[in-house]
């Protein structure tokens, strides 16, 4: 398991980059996760993060579908609440 603890690390990083440098740093920083660490696919949050990177960087489209990814992905009420919010929010479908 100390492979998902760095790939999910890993991950957390690129995001916690999009606040101390920007949006798209930390795109770039996670589609290169993507690219070279297909577990990453099945982490949860990943999609939802990316989404609101997308979102960030005035992407609706994109973020769009990566918040439909997330909702598929989702485990709870209230992370598919949350999800189904957003995407509404980009003109996207509400319901979770």
């Amino acid at each position: 398991m100390a492979a998902s603890k760095c790939e999910c690390g890993s991950a957390r990083v690129a995001v916690s980059m999009a606040d101390s440098i920007c949006p798209a740093a930390a795109l770039a920083q996670i589609d290169e996760l993507e690219a070279h660490d297909k577990r990453l696919a099945g982490y949860r949050y990943l999609p939802a993060a990316k989404a609101d990177l997308l979102r960030r960087e005035g992407r609706d489209q994109e973020a769009a579908r990566a918040y439909q990814a997330a909702l598929a992905l989702a485990e709870n009420d209230a992370e598919r609440a949350f999800l189904a919010g957003r995407l509404a929010a980009l003109g996207g479908p509400a319901d979770p």
